[in-house]
């Protein structure tokens, strides 16, 4: 689907991981619908803090990324 590449208009880096678009923590299913493949780069900027919220939200509409 991706390509293995981070879904990140522009970027096209290599995915090193399956991000979570809703957090497990917050409901957020383990299914297709709910994933998107980032880079080291924008997985750091989108990762969770501690509290759950996170550093800098990418977006939770996944049809951008695509």
């Amino acid at each position: 689907m991706d390509g293995h590449r981070c879904v990140v208009v522009g970027c096209g880096n290599a995915a090193v991981v399956v991000d979570h678009i809703v957090a497990r923590a917050a409901g957020g299913a383990d299914a297709l619908h709910n994933l998107r493949s980032l880079c080291r780069l924008h997985d750091n900027q989108a990762r969770e803090r501690a509290d759950g919220t996170r550093k800098n939200e990418l977006g939770n509409d996944l049809s951008k990324w695509l």
